[in-house]
Formats: C-alpha cells, structure tokens, sequence
C-alpha cells in the first residue's frame, strides 16, 4: 500500500493505493509517495521528457523563505532550522523515448 500526495495550484489531494491502481500527476505538480504497508512497493513512472529531476519536499522548504513555511505550514523555527540546506537533486536521470 502507498499513500500519494500531490500539490496542485487548487488543492493538495491524498490517495492510498493498492497494486494496480494507477495515478496520473498533472505537469509541473509537485507529489510525494509514502509506503504505508508492511512490504517494499514497486512503482513505474513515465515521463514525456529528454530528462527529468527529483528532490526532496525537505530540500524544496530549504530554499523557501522561512517567513512563508511558517506562515502557510503553520510551523514554528524549529522546524525551518531543521530542513536540509543540500541543494543537490536525489537522483537524476535521462529518459529515452
């Protein structure tokens, strides 16, 4: 089982999946994937593009004002003190269509 979160202008939606479901994530949507059962999961993604980049939520907060994190995630300074400052993508990968 997974739990998807995707971030879209409109709304931030939660889904739990199951082997089979499928999920498509609008462009440019920032989403998060959590394992929320007892087994490793397996999942495919499918980009339409020559490359393509992942990063942490962490690391995206890093770079965000803190004025705006704590405002919107209604969080204290503790919290933005303890985001990962890294700038570096977690993996990086070339697509062949």
């Amino acid at each position: 089982m997974a739990k998807v979160t995707v971030f879209t202008v409109q709304a931030t939606r939660t889904f739990n999946f199951v082997a089979g479901d499928v999920l498509v994530v609008p462009r440019n949507c920032g989403h998060y994937i959590e394992n929320i059962g007892d087994e490793p999961i397996e999942m495919l993604e499918i980009f339409k593009s020559p490359k393509f980049e992942e990063f942490s939520l962490n690391q995206w907060l890093a770079v965000t004002p803190p004025t705006l994190i704590k405002d919107h995630l209604h969080v204290g300074d503790e919290f933005v003190k303890a985001l990962d400052k890294g700038h570096t993508p977690i993996r990086s990968a070339a697509a062949k269509l």
